[in-house]
């Protein structure tokens, strides 16, 4: 094959190449899709392009579905260009994509394995709003109150989701879509020192026994200014769904037509039912109950308060920020080790727990998309799995060794990702604690997003900040990656730690990050994170602390 003149590709810094044969046009065209971008070269490299581990799961899913063929998420770290992948693909047999099917219309259809565990998480003493998810805008120009009405009808009649409440029935829930709901939009007019008081009484808790599991209010400030208010229940919802509404919602009130949904999520939950007895899925639970055949640790974090004997809700949020010099010095540590941010944040989190508890074998919940067939993609529903991250941090490992073994447990929990938590938690037989989640207490959440204002036909909508007062582990890391900064926050269980201790704890990361940037071959041993100012505090904070047998719960 002849090579054409090489120019300069202005996403990566790679001379650009042009796809030589159809497999790389092909593979061309679906890294377009997936990482956004127009101009790929076959010698450019995925990661360097802004992929991630979401996104190596959504361009192995799109590869299956239009080119047949069936790679790891293993396969792309180790082939990340084009040029390396289409080599390996050439080895592999075709492997068909199946397509979910359309179910029959029935009037009730069994609820998914998600469903299920959020309708027993929403009756436990205390959840109440828990489970919400509102989120709020603000709208500056001229907002069209008809449109406005109408994209929001015309979301309901899209997404079934919107029109599903819950029931149980002989013992097994499950749920309803109701071809038609009376819905009403709140509006309503206030002045702007009014708009706090609004906001923080609109999110109230839900029936989930009644549909619809959403809401909607807008509040008029002035003819130039509005308060868009959106609450629905996690059971019909997730992050990912968010984001489409949200596109949906702008393309409708532009009244643009949109596709038409070949599936709905009630297809997804009758065919995830029916992967469970697949070799796949009974491969992937093999997997998840060999990560824990052992003794299976509980993380014993110092507490400023007594655990309350019933897990309470109560939850603070602290948001920070990593400016562009730290950002840039841990991208260049994830490029040199062939890792993730991902993985590198949580080797970190993992290390800071440590470092608290003093243990060395830590689970840590981590949030996926679930979303790893292509026929999704556009559809609303629950369909977030949490992955059981267990990693040991010992000693004398260095950081580079220890990131190495993180990376590898990340790949293969995501190659396993379908097996649902709930399922696993149930094979586990765990002595079940009121006063904690079951299996980990702790959870990581990196979200890969452009944080951007939302221009629509002379309307700018911006997000409008909304207090969070629930915390549903004892402690949640969120990292949001975009462009060049890192913004995190800390999600702390109030009954259990005063402001101050998580404020420590936020310097403690920090400190951590810094010393595995400057050396990433120091032991974990060598690693401080309290700094000579503290060592006096943070000894009398320790000094409560009590070594509990690994099984039983504080």
């Amino acid at each position: 094959k002849t090579l054409p003149k090489p120019d300069l590709n202005q996403s990566s810094g790679v001379k650009y190449m042009a796809p030589r044969d159809e497999m790389e046009n092909q593979l061309v065209t679906i890294w377009g899709q997936v990482l956004d971008i127009d101009k790929i070269g076959i010698q450019d490299h995925f990661f360097e392009l802004g992929g991630h581990s979401l996104k190596a799961m959504y361009l192995a899913s799109k590869i299956q579905k239009e080119m047949e063929i069936s790679i790891s998420l293993k396969d792309i770290f180790s082939y990340p260009t084009i040029e390396q992948l289409a080599d390996r693909m050439q080895q592999l047999d075709k492997s068909q994509f199946l397509f979910i099917p359309q179910v029959e219309e029935r009037e009730i259809y069994p609820a998914s394995s998600a469903q299920k565990r959020l309708y027993v998480l929403q009756q436990l003493e205390g959840a109440k709003v828990s489970y919400n998810m509102p989120a709020v805008m603000t709208i500056k120009g001229g907002l069209n109150r008809t449109r406005f009405k109408r994209a929001i009808k015309s979301l309901m009649a899209r997404h079934e989701s919107l029109r599903t409440s819950f029931e149980m029935v002989e013992g097994e829930l499950v749920q309803r879509v109701h071809e038609v709901l009376p819905f009403e939009i709140r509006y309503q007019n206030a002045e702007k020192q009014e708009v706090e008081n609004l906001v923080s009484k609109f999110v109230k808790p839900f029936d989930l026994h009644e549909a619809p599991l959403f809401r909607v209010s807008l509040i008029e400030v002035d003819s130039q200014e509005y308060i868009f208010l959106f609450d629905m229940h996690h059971v019909i919802s997730d992050g990912v769904s968010m984001n489409i509404l949200v596109e949906d919602f702008m393309q409708l009130y532009e009244g643009k037509d949109l596709p038409k949904l070949r599936v709905q999520y009630k297809d997804v939950a009758i065919w995830q039912e029916g992967q469970r007895a697949t070799e796949v899925i009974q491969k992937q639970e093999q997997y998840w109950l060999d990560q824990f055949a052992d003794e299976i640790p509980v993380l014993n974090l110092p507490t400023d308060y007594a655990r309350p004997s019933v897990q309470s809700f109560d939850g603070e949020t602290m948001d920070f920020h990593w400016d562009k010099v730290l950002t840039a010095k841990l991208h260049q540590l994830v490029k040199e080790t062939n890792t993730t941010l991902y993985m590198v944040m949580l080797s970190a989190y993992t290390i800071l727990l440590s470092k608290y508890t003093g243990q060395e074998d830590i689970i840590v919940g981590s949030p996926v998309s679930g979303r790893n067939h292509a026929d999704t993609e556009g559809i609303v529903g629950v369909f977030v799995n949490t992955l059981a991250m267990r990693n040991t941090p010992v000693r004398n490992k260095t950081f580079t060794t220890f990131l190495a073994e993180v990376k590898e447990q990340t790949l293969k929990a995501m190659e396993n990702e379908n097996y649902p938590l709930e399922d696993l938690i149930e094979k586990l037989d765990l002595e079940r604690d009121m006063s904690r989640n079951p299996l980990f207490s702790v959870l990581f959440n990196m979200l890969n997003i452009e944080m951007q204002e939302i221009e629509l036909q002379e309307l700018n909508i911006q997000p409008y900040p909304i207090k969070n007062d629930i915390s549903k582990f004892d402690l949640t890391l969120t990292v949001i990656e975009d462009s060049d900064k890192l913004y995190l926050s800390l999600e702390y269980a109030t009954k259990l730690f005063k402001r101050e201790t998580i404020e420590r704890m936020i310097m403690h990361l920090r400190t951590l990050a810094e010393q595995i940037i400057e050396d990433p071959e120091t032991t974990i041993a060598d690693m401080e994170i309290v700094t000579e100012k503290e060592v006096h505090i943070f000894t009398g904070f320790n000094e409560t602390t009590i070594n509990y047998p690994k099984q039983k719960s504080v």
